[in-house]
């Protein structure tokens, strides 16, 4: 993948996922369930979404780390709410991956003037240092296919 033009975090609550740990949530739902059919890299969101920067890599932070990343293609907005949820974000399915979670000291070693610790904001990082991030990575598996 070539370097993006943005990364950003996208905080997942761990409401949503009650009762399961980071690696039940990468098996099954990051490699499971949003690179596969049906999903095939839709994810719902309840109230807001991200802006659709082409090509901007998304890290997936949930209990308190980044156990995920996946490429933005687009988002949409419901005309009408669809079981709760008020639009949807499209990943390319090829584009998940999933990672021994990293915690907010490697964010902070990587973006230090940019990340501002974990929280329930959406934080916008440059780029140009998604390399290095990915240097860090240990484990990295992606989708069967």
């Amino acid at each position: 993948m070539a370097t993006p033009p943005v990364v950003q975090l996208l905080p997942m609550s761990t409401d949503v996922f009650p009762g399961r740990g980071i690696a039940d949530v990468q098996a099954h739902f990051f490699l499971g369930e949003l690179a596969t059919l049906p999903r095939n890299g839709r994810y719902e969101f309840r109230t807001a979404g991200l802006s659709a920067d082409p090509g901007k890599v998304v890290l997936f932070q949930f209990a308190r780390h980044v156990v995920a990343s996946a490429e933005l293609l687009g988002c949409e907005r419901f005309a009408e709410p669809e079981d709760g949820c008020v639009g949807a974000m499209h990943f390319d399915p090829a584009s998940v991956r999933v990672f021994d979670p990293v915690g907010a000291d490697v964010l902070a070693e990587v973006w230090p003037d940019q990340f501002p610790g974990f929280g329930q904001a959406k934080t916008r990082l440059s780029g140009d240092r998604y390399p290095e991030f990915l240097a860090r990575l240990t484990n990295v598996r992606g989708p069967r296919r």
